[in-house]
């Protein structure tokens, strides 16, 4: 693999996040898909949750659905497989998942989640401009399994020209530390690469952990309490991600309170930008806490353009 200095800069900007996009220009909208993540309370105690964000889904314009793992709360336990999969397979639309530590026992058994969800421990698809991969619990976190080691490089290698978004349970943490295993197989590549992940609690808004050319972004409602009623998993929380050229434009939802968080004080948007002839050096990990509503735009250098033929693997 030929490797090659990487540089990354992040720019906050301190302004509404309903008018950020006038900042500058988000072209054409390749794609939209939800990212949910952390439904294992739902499984095991809320279904009913669960369902009304599956209703939301399908009564909306969404085209992809994300669930970045812990989709039950007992890897062995039937009835939360059930009860989550009665739910999901009733949307209408397309949709992908990876296991987290809660589906499949630490990495050491996947009977249940192979069971419901086959060929989907990992895994890779191509939409638009973008490679989406997906890497489950216990595959490189926390011991690298060396197949999928080479599996994610050889993927990598094989579309220089896309950028890159790779679901999985956990890379980030919201203290600003982060999964040297994944980071040292990506670290070398000249290219960015947005992690999402969830794992970590963080229910006031995003986290954002950046080392060289790593974004990591987490979102996790499953310890929410919304004022002070009973507490229910995550009160229907989700991600709703507009992916543009190079840009991933990111807006929090609750489909329980009806609304995206705006005037609570946390940031509910999120913007990651991806620069493709810019470098600016940078070199310790910047570690975004955010506070405030704000724009987050990160600008990276990466891999010219190569045009090359469109694929998807499915690998277990």
């Amino acid at each position: 693999m030929k490797t090659r200095a990487f540089s990354v800069c992040l720019i906050l900007v301190a302004i509404p996040a309903h008018s950020f996009t006038s900042c500058f220009s988000l072209g054409n909208l390749k794609f939209q898909f939800v990212w949910i993540t952390d439904t294992q309370f739902y499984s095991a105690s809320h279904p009913e949750i669960l369902q009304s964000i599956v209703s939301y889904i399908n009564n909306q314009n969404f085209s992809y659905v994300i669930a970045t793992g812990d989709l039950v709360d007992a890897w062995c336990n039937d009835t939360q497989w059930q009860n989550f999969n009665s739910s999901w397979s009733q949307l209408k639309i397309e949709s992908d998942v990876v296991a987290g530590n809660h589906d499949n026992y630490g990495g050491a058994n996947w009977t249940y989640y192979d069971r419901y969800f086959p060929n989907k421990r990992y895994y890779y698809l191509i939409k638009a401009n973008w490679l989406l991969i997906f890497i489950s619990w216990g595959l490189i976190y926390p011991v690298v399994n060396s197949t999928v080691q080479e599996w994610l490089k050889s993927i990598i290698e094989a579309y220089p020209e896309y950028n890159v978004i790779i679901s999985t349970h956990y890379y980030a943490h919201r203290s600003g530390s982060y999964d040297t295993n994944l980071h040292n197989i990506l670290k070398d590549f000249n290219k960015t690469f947005i992690v999402l992940n969830g794992h970590d609690l963080q229910d006031n808004g995003f986290v954002n952990v950046t080392k060289n050319n790593v974004i990591g972004v987490i979102h996790n409602y499953q310890n929410y309490k919304p004022g002070n009623p009973e507490f229910n998993g995550g009160n229907g929380y989700l991600v709703i991600v507009n992916v543009y050229e190079n840009i991933l434009h990111m807006k929090i939802y609750s489909v329980i309170e009806g609304f995206d968080g705006e005037g609570k004080g946390y940031p509910y948007e999120l913007t990651i930008q991806i620069n493709k002839d810019k470098e600016i050096p940078i070199t310790t990990t910047t570690i975004v806490i955010l506070t405030v509503t704000v724009a987050m735009i990160a600008v990276i250098k990466a891999e010219p353009r190569i045009s090359k033929e469109k694929a998807s693997y499915t690998k277990t």
